[in-house]
C-alpha cells in the first residue's frame, strides 16, 4: 500500500480536466477524492524541494477542477497510509464534506487588494529657505501639504469602502482586512458564484478610473479554488 495525498473532493461526475496534473480519484458515494502518490524524501533538501513542488502540484490540481466545476479544497499536506485508509476515514465525514460542497457550489474565490500608489503633493512656491523673511510662506506650505494628503487619505478611503461594499453585495461570502501593512488600504477575499463574476469585473472596471485618480491600484487574483472559504481541515 502506498501513502497518498489528498487535495480536495469533487463530485463524483465531473469530468478529468485536461490540464490536470497526473492524479487518482477515490470514490466516495456522489464524492470523488483527489489523490497523488505521496513520494519519500531522504534528505533536508529533498524534503524541501518535495514541499515546494508539492505545494505547486496541489493548487494546479485544485484549480484546474475548478475551472470547470465545483471543488473542496482541504488543507494541503492533509496525507494518508493508503487510498483503503482515506476511504474509510472520509467515509464517516461524509456529512461535513457533503455540506462543504454545497457551501460553494457554483462559486469561485477571487483576492482583491486596494494598494496606494506614491503621489506627490500639490505644486505649490512654499520650499524652504535659508531667509527668514520666507518662513511664513514655508509654514503655509506645509499647511497645504498637510491639508492636500488629509484630503486624498479620506478621498481613498471613502472609495474603497464604496467599492468594498459594492462588490461584497455580489458575493456569498467575504472576508476583508482594512489597514494592512505597507501601501494596501484594504485586502480580501470574496466567495461568489460564477455567474456573478462578470459583473464584479465589470463593476471593478467603471471603477479603475477613479482608483487611478486618487493613485490606488486595485490587484484582483482570480477565478481560484475556494480557499479561505473551504473549512475542509480533515486531519
Amino acid at each position: 500500500m502506498s501513502a497518498v495525498m489528498l487535495h480536495g473532493v469533487a463530485p463524483a461526475g465531473i469530468p478529468h480536466p485536461r490540464d490536470a496534473i497526473p492524479h487518482r480519484r477515490v470514490a466516495l458515494g456522489a464524492l470523488s477524492a483527489l489523490v497523488t502518490p505521496l513520494s519519500a524524501a531522504s534528505s533536508e533538501t529533498e524534503v524541501e524541494t518535495a514541499q515546494i513542488d508539492g505545494a505547486m502540484d496541489h493548487h494546479q490540481l485544485l484549480t484546474s477542477y475548478c475551472r470547470i466545476g465545483d471543488v473542496l479544497p482541504v488543507r494541503y499536506g492533509t496525507a494518508f497510509s493508503s487510498e483503503r485508509e482515506l476511504a474509510q476515514e472520509l467515509s464517516s465525514a461524509q456529512a461535513p464534506l457533503t455540506a462543504g460542497m454545497k457551501r460553494l457550489e457554483g462559486c469561485v474565490e477571487y483576492s482583491l487588494a486596494f494598494v496606494a500608489r506614491a503621489l506627490d503633493g500639490p505644486e505649490t512656491s512654499a520650499v524652504p529657505e535659508k531667509t527668514p523673511s520666507r518662513g511664513r510662506t514655508y509654514i503655509q506650505g506645509r499647511r497645504e501639504r498637510r491639508d492636500w494628503r488629509r484630503s486624498l487619505a479620506e478621498a481613498r478611503a471613502d472609495f474603497v469602502a464604496d467599492v468594498v461594499g459594492r462588490v461584497s453585495l455580489l458575493g456569498r461570502d467575504a472576508e476583508w482586512v482594512e489597514g494592512t501593512s505597507g501601501r494596501a488600504l484594504a485586502k480580501g477575499t470574496l466567495l461568489i458564484e460564477r455567474t456573478n463574476a462578470k459583473s464584479m469585473q465589470d463593476l471593478l472596471c467603471a471603477s479603475a478610473a477613479k482608483a487611478s485618480s486618487l493613485a490606488l491600484t486595485i490587484r484582483v487574483v482570480g477565478p481560484g479554488p475556494c480557499y479561505s472559504f473551504a473549512k475542509a481541515d480533515l486531519r
